[in-house]
């Protein structure tokens, strides 16, 4: 059964909600510019279908960005799992895999690169994250505001370049950041703090593609309201949680960010 998304399109920017399509018309004069684009998807076990769709479909993402406009384009991967604690989503049949659950590299222009490390031998590997095989399962937690903060952080944004970061998980996440991400004494590290940060990257679009959970609502919403970011959520039903991802249109996906990236408003 086809996953049940949200009849709304939550789109939102610094100077209110504007609908999607007034970032698609073909009228529209493409901008010669360079594009940093960083990847963060949760990869545990029941996202492999995510990842293959993502091997399959950035090239039509870079080819809609160069017709676009673009003239250089940076990608870059964040693999994240769960960094607060070694529960279930630290395990695999081979053992644990929460010592080294994340995975980063950093912008290279260079799609052959980005499509290697998530290659059936490559180094993102779909493990843990509660594997079960009840269809009915919820997965367990993972660390997202660890790996937005870290996304914001450690990639080497470009400071004239367009910015987007590209969300994927089906599982919910913590509230707080790890004290592995983040520690301090006068300050707990929180959804606050990540909004901090997003608001430090100029040029950014978010895209995000979870379940509907609170958390993500949340995200979104403070995204739109507090940023100068522009914030696109489609959040699917938590009774279509396993499904939701991979009934998802990566393609048409793909194609609309090429678009809502390069071409300006009129």
């Amino acid at each position: 059964m086809a996953a049940a998304w949200l009849s709304q399109v939550f789109l939102k920017a610094c100077n209110g909600d504007k609908p999607e399509d007034q970032y698609v018309h073909d009228d529209r004069i493409p901008v010669m510019i360079s594009v940093d684009i960083a990847f963060c998807v949760d990869v545990t076990f029941s996202m492999q279908h995510c990842i293959d769709q993502l091997k399959s479909c950035t090239g039509d993402l870079v080819d809609g960005l160069r017709v676009n406009g673009a003239r250089d384009i940076g990608l870059g991967l964040l693999g994240y799992r769960n960094r607060h604690e070694n529960g279930p989503s630290c395990w695999k049949k081979s053992g644990l895999v929460c010592e080294d659950p994340w995975f980063f590299r950093d912008f290279t222009p260079d799609i052959r690169d980005f499509l290697s490390w998530l290659d059936d031998e490559g180094d993102v590997q779909a493990n843990g994250g509660g594997e079960s095989n009840d269809p009915n399962a919820v997965d367990d937690p993972e660390s997202a505001l660890d790996a937005l903060f870290l996304t914001v952080n450690q990639f080497s944004w470009r400071g004239d370049s367009l910015k987007a970061i590209l969300f994927f998980t089906d599982s919910g996440s913590y509230d707080t950041i790890s004290e592995m991400t983040y520690h301090s004494r006068d300050k707990r590290g929180d959804m606050d703090m990540v909004i901090e940060e997003i608001r430090k990257l100029p040029n950014l679009h978010i895209y995000i593609r979870a379940p509907l959970f609170p958390i993500y609502e949340l995200l979104h919403e403070r995204l739109g309201e507090e940023t100068e970011c522009m914030a696109d959520a489609k959040l699917f039903e938590i009774d279509e949680l396993k499904n939701g991802l991979a009934n998802m249109d990566f393609n048409e996906l793909m194609n609309y960010i090429s678009k809502t990236l390069t071409w300006k408003n009129p």
